[in-house]
């Protein structure tokens, strides 16, 4: 089975829509700290992230950062992607940790960010090669040292607690349609990096 198991990409939302969307999840707290951090045009660094401001999301959160050779590394990872990696991914590339075919979609993933310059949220039926499938999404926000070059990545991920064994996919069932499996849902064009106000 090919991968992603469903795609779908929604609209490009306003930004307000887009933090409506949100609600009160943990997601909506790395957006808000995030757009606190940008100033007009000018997105936040790594160097201005205070991981201490998100204790409530911290086990949920991760940063990497572009290395030389265009790859990513894991800069900071809390512990919740400890224990879903079953490792200490600190320091460790998105190549070093990803099955092949997650990271394409992973990869996918943040070079829209770079296209778009505006936070993401993807949501996925994923995978970690233990053969039950969960949803699993993951908000980005770009990070530039010089203020718009995207050279790192804020994020945070969650998972829920809805399971599709890997027998009921192989066998030719379907998901349930109430959970739909999305990638690409975000801000779109709307970079909050150029308009931070909702």
């Amino acid at each position: 089975m090919d991968w992603p198991l469903a795609e779908a990409v929604v609209p490009a939302l306003s930004l307000a829509a887009f933090r409506d969307e949100l609600g009160d999840s943990q997601f909506a707290l790395l957006l808000d700290y995030w757009l606190g951090l940008c100033d007009g045009p000018v997105l936040p660094g790594r160097r201005d992230i205070d991981p201490g401001q998100l204790k409530p999301i911290l086990p949920y959160l991760y940063m990497l950062e572009r290395t030389e050779d265009g790859g990513l590394r894991f800069r900071l990872a809390g512990t919740a992607m400890r224990e879903l990696f079953a490792q200490d991914i600190t320091n460790q590339t998105l190549d070093e940790v990803l099955p092949q075919r997650a990271l394409r979609n992973a990869k996918r993933c943040y070079e829209t960010v770079d296209r778009l310059a505006t936070v993401w949220l993807t949501r996925i039926l994923y995978d970690l090669g233990q053969g039950d499938r969960y949803r699993y999404g993951r908000l980005v926000c770009p990070l530039a040292s010089d203020g718009r070059r995207i050279d790192a990545y804020l994020g945070a991920f969650e998972t829920t607690d809805i399971y599709f064994p890997a027998a009921q996919l192989r066998g030719g069932g379907r998901p349930d349609p109430r959970h739909p499996h999305t990638t690409g849902s975000g801000a779109g064009a709307l970079s909050p990096a150029r308009n931070p106000s909702i």
